[in-house]
């Protein structure tokens, strides 16, 4: 396991920004952030503000795309992995 190895405080760094910055990107294209479950976010499109559900899957998708070609990572685990490296 990815944590299996870390030390708490390394594992709650972690968890700190990989949540802000997914918050961040839910944020960013439109999405209410219900809640956070272990290492995922729960967020939804459409409420309070009305959109289209095609709207909401596209936006998703672009967010989500867009934010690992700026970062040049998809996962958190590649986001430790990179900064093992340094």
């Amino acid at each position: 396991s990815l944590t299996a190895d870390l030390e708490p405080e390394v594992v709650t760094q972690m968890l700190y920004e990989y949540l802000t910055e997914m918050t961040r990107i839910a944020d960013r294209w439109g999405a209410t952030v219900d809640k956070y479950i272990g290492d995922a976010v729960m967020a939804f499109w459409g409420a309070p503000r009305p959109m289209a559900a095609f709207g909401c899957t596209h936006r998703t998708l672009r967010g989500f795309t867009r934010s690992c070609s700026a970062t040049g990572r998809a996962t958190p685990r590649s986001a430790s992995r990179d900064k093992s490296a340094d």
